[in-house]
């Protein structure tokens, strides 16, 4: 024990290597005969292989993608030689499979992740440079559900009908992620529910009010509509088609932003009854006649009546 040591409150320790192998956070260390140093993914015994992401989490398929290519990459990086690889991902499709994942899911990702190894490497060995330009993400908060991926695709294609790049060598990249509510509901507040945002509510009658300079000075320029989907995925679907975009269109000369729909929405009434809220929806129309309406569906509602 060090003079240091037996005047401090500090204990230090060491581990001592078992043939010439020892553990340093999760790398495995090797010394060999020629005095050179091997390394590979190291995983203690009492591992229980839990991956951190289950098969069968409400989540977008590329989150389960980005686990495997995790576990690789860390595999790629840290093994010295190609058999410490190629054993670690036995270890790692061994690990998924016990997790939920096929046999048919980890193998074609693993070949798509050693294709793009092997074209990185290809791309480094050439000499001749090429100038690229800047790529720059959008990241845009969606609420996970069983249609995202309708969801991502026609956000994807309002991202690329609406928005450019000054630079042609410059590229934008829609990042779509999906953040977990009850991460929020981990800090409590007054209400520990929280509250839900107005975008985010469903079953809902919703009415959108024009604001442009023409319309103003009209009283009724007006959408009614209905949803049982979150009302920021109708809002979405407005912006693609419908009696909305054709009055921006036609009336304005323009299409209508993400913006202009979510400040001039608002929710007239809640109803979880599908049958009610579309009777409700046809009633309002009626006896309202919003402008808007007029020029998609008319006055005409027909109305299914139950007892």
């Amino acid at each position: 024990m060090s003079t240091f040591e037996s005047n401090s409150v500090l204990k230090f320790t060491h581990e001592c290597s078992v043939n010439s192998k020892i553990p340093f956070l999760d790398v495995l260390v090797e010394n060999l005969n020629n005095g050179e140093f091997a390394t590979s993914v190291y995983t203690k015994p009492t591992s229980a292989d839990n991956c951190i992401l289950h098969a069968d989490s409400e989540c977008p398929e590329r989150y389960k993608i980005n686990v495997l290519n995790n576990y690789l990459k860390r595999a790629y990086k840290v093994s010295s030689n190609w058999n410490s690889f190629v054993q670690e991902s036995q270890r790692i499709k061994q690990t998924l499979i016990n997790n939920g994942y096929t046999n048919r899911f980890v193998d074609k990702h693993t070949r798509v992740f050693l294709d793009k190894i092997n074209r990185s490497s290809h791309s480094n060995n050439n000499t001749v440079t090429k100038q690229l330009g800047v790529t720059k993400q959008i990241f845009y908060l969606n609420q996970m559900s069983s249609g995202y991926k309708a969801d991502e695709t026609a956000l994807r294609k309002i991202f690329n009908q609406n928005v450019r790049v000054a630079s042609p060598n410059n590229s934008l990249k829609l990042v779509i992620y999906y953040k977990n509510l009850k991460s929020c509901n981990l800090v409590m507040c007054n209400n520990p529910h929280g509250r839900v945002r107005t975008v985010s509510k469903t079953n809902l009658i919703y009415e959108f009010k024009c604001n442009r300079v023409e319309c103003i000075r009209l009283n009724n320029v007006r959408y009614i509509g209905e949803t049982t989907c979150t009302l920021s995925r109708r809002l979405s679907q407005h912006l693609q088609h419908g009696a909305i975009r054709e009055h921006f269109e036609n009336v304005h000369n323009c299409r209508p932003t993400r913006l202009d729909l979510v400040n001039n929405t608002n929710i007239r009434y809640i109803e979880r009854d599908h049958q009610r809220l579309l009777t409700l929806e046809s009633l309002i129309i009626k006896f309202e006649g919003p402008i808007v309406n007029q020029q998609d569906t008319g006055f005409s509602r027909v109305l299914h009546l139950f007892h």
